[in-house]
């Protein structure tokens, strides 16, 4: 049985995709700089400075695919998701909980641009 993860919420975002932050309560971390980074250059369709977030060992291990994912498969993996989000596709991050310094949650829902720099309409993807 694995040890129970808690976590707090961070940022809490309502629909649409626009955020409160907790801040006030308690400065960002370090994780938490790292998935807005993550998130911005996703939807930026930025893979180079995408794959410097991650580590060269990085494995991604994913329940849609036979195998986990390891080195070059995984900048294949963010060019082709890329690719295929198109250029109104975004990631919206509706809440961050992080647990103790190495671990983070985020849940996010996939939104559409009406045109490039309109705000995001929801999409629910279950």
């Amino acid at each position: 049985m694995q040890p129970m993860l808690y976590s707090k919420p961070l940022l809490v975002a309502a629909r649409g995709g626009t955020g409160t932050n907790n801040a006030a309560q308690e400065p960002p971390s370090p994780l938490q700089d790292l998935v807005h980074k993550f998130y911005t250059y996703l939807n930026s369709k930025d893979v180079r400075r995408l794959e410097k977030l991650f580590d060269p060992a990085c494995v991604i291990e994913d329940e849609a695919y036979y195998q986990p994912l390891e080195g070059q498969n995984v900048h294949k993996f963010f060019e082709k998701l890329t690719e295929a989000m198109g250029q109104h596709a975004v990631f919206a991050i509706d809440e961050i909980c992080e647990g103790d310094e190495s671990s983070i949650t985020v849940m996010w829902h996939l939104g559409f641009l009406r045109k490039p720099g309109a705000l995001v309409f929801y999409v629910v993807i279950v």
